[in-house]
Parts: C-alpha cells; structure tokens; sequence
C-alpha cells in the first residue's frame, strides 16, 4: 500500500511538471505593458503558491521512498530494495528542468517588462513633444496665416523682424523636429504595437513642418512688398516733412520781418519808403505760394498713396494752410499799418505845429508873470508879501498857461510823437522845467519877504515858550524821581514776596506773619500816596503833549502787579500759619499719649517689681 501510494504521488508529480513546462516555455505576448505586468504577476503568484506546493510533495516523495527502503532492508525476510519506476532521481530530474524553465521564464518576462517599461516611457515623452510641437506649429501657422495691418514704415520693418525671428524659431526647432523623429525611431524599432500610428503621426508633423516653409516664403514676399510700399510712403513723408519745416521757418522769418513797423519818424520818411514797401510785398506774397503749392502736391501724393499720419513732422496740410494765410495775413496787416502810419505821420505833423504854438504862449506867459512880480518893490514886507501874492495868484495863473502845450503834448504821445523836430526847441520835460524853475523863484521871493515876520514872531513867543518848557522839565524830573521812589519799593516788596516760606514750628511762621505785616502797614499807604501823585503827573504832562518816562502805563501795571503779590503772600502765610498750628497740635497731642504711655509702663514695671 505504501508503494501504490508512492507511485501514485510520483505519477501525479511527473504529470505536473510536463503539464507545466510548456507553460514556463510560452512567450506569447500582446506586446503590452498591462500584459507583460499581468504576466509577471501570474508568474510570481504561480512561483509562491504552485512551485512551492510541488516542492514540498517533491519533498515528501524523497521521504516516503527512504521510508520504504529502510523497511525493506530491516525485513526478515530479506527482501529487495525498493525500486520504483519513477525514482527520486528522476523526479529531481524533473524538478532541475522545471527550475530551468522557470529560470528561463523569469528572464523572459524581466526582459519583455523592461522593454514595455522603456516603451511606455519614451511613448509618453513621444506624446508630449507631439502636443508641444502641434501646440507651436499651430501657433506659427496661425501667425504666417494672418495679415498684420502696416501702414508705416517702422510697422513694416517690426512685422520682417519678427518674421526673421520666426524663421530663426523655426530653424532652432528644425532640429527638435530631427530629434522627434530619431524617438519615434526608437519606439517603432523596439516592436512597439502602435508603431504605425506614430509613423503616422511622425509624418503628419513632418509634413507640417515642410508646409511651414512655404507659408513663411508667402508672407516674406508679402512683407517685402509692404516694405517697398512704406519706403515710397516714408520718403514722401520725410520729404513733405523736411519742407514743412523748411517753410514754417521761412514763415516764421517773413512774418517776422513783415512785422517789423518801423517805416520812418517822419512824413517825409514814411512817404519816401512806399515803393520799397510795395516791392517787399509782392516779393513775399509770391514766395508763400509757391512754396504752399509744393506742399499741397506732396500732401496729394501722400494721399494717394494712402499714407496717413507723418511722424516725421508735427505739420499737416492743414497748419500749412494757416501758415499760408498768416504770412499773407501779415502782409495785407503790413499794407494797413503802412497807409495807417501815412496818415499818422500826417496827423502828427500838425499836432508837433499845435504844441509849438502852444509851448511858445506858455513860455511868454512866464516872461509876463516875471516881470509883474519884480515890479512890486515898495512897502513894508507884509505888504509886498500881498502884492506878490496877489499877481502870482499861487501859481493858478501859470499852471492854467501850461495846460494847453500839456493837453497837447498827452495827445501827441497818445500818437506816438516823441519829438517835435523843427517846429520848437521846447519839450514838456524843459516846460515843466521853466514852470518848477518860475514857482521856486516866487516861493523864494515870499519866503525872503516872510523871513523878516517869522523872526519878529520868534522873538514875541520865544519867552513865553521857554517859560512853559521849564514848567514842564520840572514836572518831568519830578516825575521821574517819584516813579524812581516808587519802583524801588515795588522791587523790595517784590523781593518781600519772593522770599520762600520754609518754616517748621508756629513760632516761624508767626515772625515771617509779623515781618510782612509790618512792611505792609509801614510802606503801602504812603507808597499809594506816591503812586497817586505819580498818575496826577502823567496827566499833567499829557496835557502838554508829553509822554513821561517810564509810561504811566507801565508804572501803573507794575504797582498792580505788586500790590496782588503782596495779596497772595498774605494768603499764602495765613494758610502756612494755619498748617503749622495743625502740626503743632498733633505734636501736642503725641507729646501727651506718649507721657500717659510711660505714666503706664512706670506702674506697669512697679507691678512687677
């Protein structure tokens, strides 16, 4: 029974291990990640489950035929070796091939998941160059599709430099392109099972790539040919630019030089410069419009062209056409400010003939006047004083004389005349000057009739004022000698008040109470006498037109000052009196708990005793 046993288990072992074999030696494959993992799993659970199950019935095997052999030798009856037909050797046999196998297996699908790990990897990276690629083509693509507006040069020469920038781009990525390409090669050359759908999509790029070009030549030739547009505008720009300024200097010049109004000082001058004037005229009026034509031609080309604003000039054709019009502006003002001036000059020659008529009646006047007044020599000083005064009437007659040639001199300057050339040697300066010169001579021959009157005058009130002057110098030094008293006792009672109230026993306070109340009794009612008198002074000498010194005001705030001063050190000895009787009660009241203490510690300690 025990040799059936063992056949039987041998058998079974045998049969497993040529069942299993040809699965260890199967390498189909789907050629995926997820296939060659599920198969390693399967392989590591069949090893840990399967293998090890069989290697321990292997095991018990070899037991159960050692068993049997040592029965069969400790027989009595002297019976043969065990010898089955399956021997242990031979299932070692078999389980050395089945490891061989599994050895084998084990490398296969090692190698088969590395190759589908690497795979997948470089798929990935594959996918995700692909999306970056595709994200950029598209990018360039809709750029070499899309038509930028230029309407400048600077526009154009920006859009060629972008697109050099493009093609610098696109060079650069020539070689990521080369370099995708070798991934896909290495994917599809390791049997990779999509290999066709990266070949596929490797051309698709590649032929992105190769229109790419083309789009890029299209758009170089478009921008060229934006280029040359803009350079033919740009010249017309910088052309219509350079003669704008060119004429806005020209303008600024010639309006500058038709602005000029100086035609002459004189009729005659003015009258002599009309040709001149004329040809001037014309000479500008003609440059204008030429130089506006040129320009509004330039500006039709440009127009035509379909350019539209110029940044090489801050002038339009529209400031050239005001340009225009000031100049011949300037010249139709010139043309009216040289007939005004014609006809001013006109004007002023007759009002230069008015104010010499009228400067020459003045000045005849003067000479009339003079000699009325030098005619009044006889009487006494007041009564040549009368006489003068009377012919000279203050002045009223000659100041009524000057008011023509000075009505008419305001008019002439309101006409701009600033000479009166060769009508008259007098001007308003030298007028005024002979009507000062006139009025100081007649103020000067009064004061000399006047001198003898005021010094009569002086003698008659020069006693009486030196009378009056002593008085008041008496009520001045009296003044200031009360005030000097009295400041000098504001000082002591302001010293008194100062002095600081440091004290500690009722009998101190009661000293410094007597001291001060002696000083205010002694000195403050005749010092409020003195003060009185002081303010009946001021008044005096204020009636006199006099302000003593120092100011009754400041004496005044001074004395109330002190007086509230010597208020509050009062109050304020009054309320230390006060504190120090508090203190000296409670003193007193220590001194006799202290007494009555000892009183008891006396009997206290006799108690003892």
């Amino acid at each position: 029974e025990d040799k059936k046993s063992y056949h039987d288990a041998a058998a079974a072992f045998v049969k497993w291990v040529e069942e299993t074999l040809p699965k260890l030696a199967d390498r189909s494959s789907d050629n995926t990640l997820s296939d060659a993992q599920h198969k390693v799993a399967q392989f590591r659970d069949w090893r840990d489950a399967e293998k090890a199950a069989r290697e321990a019935d292997r095991a018990s095997l070899e037991q159960a035929s050692q068993n049997l052999d040592s029965k069969l030798k400790a027989s009595a009856h002297n019976r043969p070796p065990f010898a089955p037909e399956l021997p242990v050797s031979a299932l070692n046999d078999k389980w050395q091939a089945l490891c061989a196998a599994e050895k084998e297996r084990d490398n296969a699908l090692s190698t088969e998941l590395a190759r589908q790990e690497k795979l997948s990897g470089l798929v990935k990276q594959f996918d995700s160059e692909t999306a970056e690629l595709e994200e950029w083509a598209s990018a360039k693509e809709k750029y070499l599709a899309t038509q930028e507006p230029i309407e400048t040069l600077t526009q154009a020469q920006i859009q060629q430099n972008v697109l050099k920038g493009y093609e610098d781009e696109y060079n650069t990525s020539q070689g990521r392109l080369s370099n995708y390409v070798a991934l896909a090669g290495s994917i599809t050359s390791d049997n990779y099972k999509e290999s066709d759908a990266v070949n596929a999509k490797t051309k698709e790029m590649q032929d992105r790539w190769a229109a790419l070009k083309g789009h890029a030549a299209n758009k170089e030739a478009a921008l060229h040919k934006a280029n040359e547009t803009e350079t033919g505008k740009e010249a017309l720009r910088i052309e219509f630019a350079n003669k704008a300024k060119a004429y806005a200097d020209w303008a600024r010049d010639a309006i500058e030089a038709i602005d000029e109004r100086f035609f002459g000082t004189s009729l005659e001058e003015v009258s002599a410069n009309q040709s001149e004037e004329q040809a001037s005229d014309q000479k500008h009026r003609s440059e204008n419009e030429q130089k506006h034509a040129e320009l509004t031609a330039l500006q039709g080309k440009l127009n035509d062209s379909g350019s539209k604003d110029n940044k090489h000039s801050a002038l339009s054709l529209a400031d050239v056409d005001k340009i225009s019009s000031s100049v011949a502006e300037a010249c139709a003002k010139r043309q009216h400010a040289f007939a005004a001036e014609l006809k001013r000059q006109q004007e002023c020659e007759d009002k230069r003939k008015e104010f010499a008529g009228a400067a020459s009646g003045f000045v005849d006047h003067l000479t009339k006047e003079r000699a009325t007044i030098e005619g009044i020599q006889d009487g006494e000083p007041a009564e040549r004083i009368a006489g003068v005064k009377n012919a000279f009437s203050e002045g009223a007659h000659a100041q009524g004389a000057i008011e023509k040639p000075v009505a008419a001199d305001a008019e002439a300057k309101a006409m701009g005349i600033t000479d009166y050339g060769k009508h008259t040697e007098h001007t308003m300066p030298t007028l005024h000057n002979k009507l000062g010169t006139h009025l100081q001579w007649v103020k000067n021959l009064l004061a000399s009739h006047e001198q003898d009157n005021v010094m009569k005058e002086r003698n008659d009130a020069s006693e009486k004022e030196f009378t009056r002057r002593e008085g008041i110098e008496n009520l001045r030094i009296s003044y200031a000698t009360d005030a000097s008293k009295l400041n000098n006792w504001i000082e002591k009672a302001n010293d008194e008040v100062a002095a600081t109230v440091n004290v500690e026993t009722v009998e101190e306070i009661s000293a410094l109470e007597a001291k001060y109340n002696e000083f205010v009794a002694k000195d403050k009612e005749a010092h409020a006498a003195l003060y009185d008198g002081l303010v009946a002074l001021a008044a005096k000498l204020a009636e006199n037109d006099v302000v003593p010194q120092p100011p009754i005001a400041d004496v005044t705030a001074k004395w109330n000052a002190a007086q509230a001063d010597l208020a509050k050190r009062g109050a304020a000895l009054a309320e230390e009196k006060q504190r120090q009787q508090s203190r000296e009660q409670l003193r007193l009241a220590f001194a006799e708990a202290g007494r009555d203490f000892k009183s008891w510690m006396d009997n206290f300690n006799e108690g003892l005793k």
